[in-house]
């Protein structure tokens, strides 16, 4: 039968030919997963706004892009695995040789990972929320342990997001590729881990630490990744550690902050670049381990250290242009890093060419400074201009498609939010959209909002007003008539059926299912009894009585109540019953007192049904009984007497099972009271004795 969910859909147009195809969720496929398994390399997958209660596992697709309506708005809800330990749980997964770019999810769950990327993967990541934090709690609890996992030789790019995972953020293999610019992260214990890779870039990331034992912002072990223009702050351990061969790495042009240990850490054979960077609040400030060879021979310059409580430089010196000056945060007590003018870091990076600020000027020390810095260092408080007022394209009965003008934005539009009768409904990232599963015969409003990636929202365009036709008025096309119809005596759990099963029809608009025009007439019987039944689907089956005649023919109808044509009337006549049912398999007692006795039995089968029972006592039948309850009570019995009972069953053609099982009941002897105990106790004598 068709059921309508409220779900509403966006349509994208594209220009031009091409070979890939749009999926739509839930509209084409009900679930990502079933989206992902009809998809072709080169697909797009769009999936609307709701939650989305299921994992996602991507395997062989080249070029496949996953397209959310939004983080906070297309949500994959991976579930609960209760062992976190267990590192195949992951709410969405891609194979190997895979490439998929995920963009606009929230994706949440408790498991091990947000994405896991196997070998030879290549994934883009962006424009997500990935994991939910308690921050009620301290330290915060998480749902996810490792935001996204990047397996061996695999490219892994992660753009605006944002990460929260109670382990890693996010956990590079040897040779992989790693781009990371412009997420959000907060962890427990560690922001970004590297191991073995030869490249990669770290770009203009905010990395907090919210643990209270262990974490370090970013993990380098032999790898030399460009670490540039990020923001890393209260971690308990190290801002940035590097370990193991990490001589080509290039830490940049960061602010580590409030850092329990280390700003900076250098381990094992470690020796990275550290230029234009601005460490403060932390313990030490660049700490080179002890038994690193020659670490007497390690400088540092042009890096301002101020305000860490031990030293600023442990097992190293400064050199050349190296400072120790209050920077002069615009908030550092809210985390706004920038400099105020005035600051001692402007202008005091390393002065050679290639670190210059986007402007050609002399590099400024900190997270705002040099060649790779976002072109704006302010926020974007510009909303988009407001859409024009939309139009309708067309009107069903319960659907209504949409278009407006596009709007501008002083960055870029990320999409539209279309409000019905002014509840927000859905996100679309084009200027039309359909809304479908409306009411019929109702009035609707829609108005459109612009909004940017910043989160920043136009005003309501105008409004448009429609109303949706009812069925009647627009369907007046009968369904098709089933083309055939099969009516047999069959067998199904052990009881004779009348079973049907008929071709299936077809509706321009839905079907809504089947009449079966139903008549019965028992041998005797002056006339049949008639009536209507329904199903939904093309197959019916009934329980059958004995030497009866059932004849029948069906149509088809839809939602508007057009009727199709009938199909051929069959009939079929049931048998006379000449099998007795079985007896009831088990028979119990409760002795209730010396004169009374409570039997219960279970229920007997029979190829028709069981109409009744029969309890006998002794060989005798003392009742006769219907098929329900399974029960009957004994009276008026001899105490002290052993009697036997069975139980029959009896079947519509009243035809008698064997006996069941035969119980010994023993009454219980008649309870003569005890006499009672001698009185040897003598009366007291009389008081109160005058004479006179």
């Amino acid at each position: 039968m068709k059921k309508f969910n409220f779900i509403f859909i966006c349509l994208f147009f594209t220009a031009g030919v091409s070979q890939a195809a749009t999926i739509r969720v839930p509209e084409d496929q009900a679930t990502i997963q079933e989206a992902v398994n009809v998809s072709f390399s080169g697909d797009t997958i769009i999936v609307a706004a709701g939650t989305y209660s299921e994992k996602v596992t991507v395997t062989n697709r080249t070029g496949l892009v996953l397209q959310g309506a939004g983080a906070g708005l297309s949500v994959i809800d991976g579930g609960i695995n209760p062992n976190l330990d267990d590192t195949t749980g992951a709410v969405i997964t891609v194979n190997d040789d895979s490439s998929i770019t995920i963009n606009g999810f929230s994706l949440v769950g408790t498991q091990y990972y947000g994405v896991k990327c196997w070998w030879r993967t290549n994934v883009t990541v962006k424009n997500c929320k990935i994991g939910t934090r308690n921050g009620g709690v301290t330290p915060p609890a998480y749902t996810i342990r490792q935001g996204l996992k990047c397996y061996d030789n695999s490219t892994l790019v992660i753009l605006n997001n944002e990460i929260n995972a109670g382990d890693y953020g996010i956990n590079y293999g040897p040779n992989c590729t790693a781009n990371v610019m412009e997420n959000s992260i907060y962890v427990n214990r560690t922001g970004i881990v590297f191991c073995g890779l030869d490249a990669g870039s770290v770009l203009n990331n905010a990395i907090a630490g919210t643990g209270v034992t262990y974490g370090v912002g970013i993990e380098i072990i032999s790898s030399s990744p460009l670490v540039q223009n990020n923001v890393i702050y209260n971690f308990p351990s190290s801002g940035i550690s590097t370990n193991g061969t990490s001589a080509n790495a290039k830490i940049r042009n960061n602010v580590v902050s409030n850092i329990g240990y280390n700003g900076i850490m250098l381990l094992d054979r470690s020796r990275p670049e550290i230029a234009n960077n601005i460490i403060t609040n932390s313990r030490y400030g660049i700490r080179i381990s002890y038994d690193l060879y020659n670490s007497e021979n390690f400088s540092y310059g042009y890096n301002n250290l101020y305000n860490n409580s031990v030293s600023n430089y442990t097992s190293c010196t400064s050199t050349t242009g190296a400072i120790s000056a209050d920077p002069l945060f615009v908030n550092a007590a809210g985390h706004d890093y920038r400099l105020q003018p005035g600051s001692p870091c402007i202008d005091a990076g390393n002065p050679d060419a290639q670190y210059n600020d986007t402007d050609g000027s002399r590099n400024d020390m900190g997270a705002y400074g040099g060649c790779d810095v976002k072109t704006s260092t302010t926020s974007d408080v510009t909303p988009p201009g407001v859409p024009s007022t939309p139009v309708t394209t067309s009107v069903l009965y319960y659907q209504a498609a949409i278009s407006w003008g596009a709007s501008a934005d002083n960055v870029a539009v990320q999409g539209y939010k279309v409000y019905l009768n002014d509840v927000f409904t859905y996100a679309s990232s084009t200027n039309s959209c359909t809304l479908t599963a409306l009411l019929p015969s109702t009035n609707y409003v829609a108005s459109v909002r612009a909004y940017d990636a910043s989160g920043n929202e136009s005003d309501n365009s105008g409004d448009v007003s429609f109303r949706t036709h009812s069925l009647v008025e627009i369907d007046t096309t009968a369904p098709t008539t089933p083309s055939y119809l099969n009516m047999s005596i069959g067998s199904i759990g052990g009881y004779v059926d009348v079973i049907l099963g008929w071709g299936n029809s077809t509706d321009d608009f839905g079907l809504a299912g089947y009449h079966l025009y139903w008549c019965s007439q028992a041998a005797g019987q002056a006339s049949p009894s008639c009536d209507v039944l329904w199903s939904d689907d093309a197959s019916y089956s009934t329980i059958a009585t004995e030497q009866t005649t059932y004849t029948c023919y069906v149509t088809a109808y839809d939602e508007a109540g057009n009727e199709s044509g009938a199909t051929e009337t069959k009939t079929v006549t049931t048998p006379a019953d000449t099998t007795p049912p079985a007896p009831p398999s088990t028979v119990t007692f409760e002795i209730l007192s010396d004169t009374e006795v409570k039997l219960d039995w279970s229920g007997a089968t029979d190829n028709y049904s069981v109409e009744g029972y029969k309890v006998y006592r002794d060989a005798h039948a003392i009742a006769a009984l219907d098929s329900y309850p399974r029960s009957y009570t004994d009276i008026g019995l001899t105490p002290a007497v052993t009697y036997m009972y069975t139980i029959t069953s009896i079947d519509p053609a009243a035809l008698e099972s064997a006996q069941s099982q035969s119980v010994a009941v023993n009454t219980r002897p008649y309870y003569v009271p005890p006499p009672p105990p001698p009185d040897t106790t003598p009366p007291a004598p009389p008081q109160g004795l005058t004479i006179r």
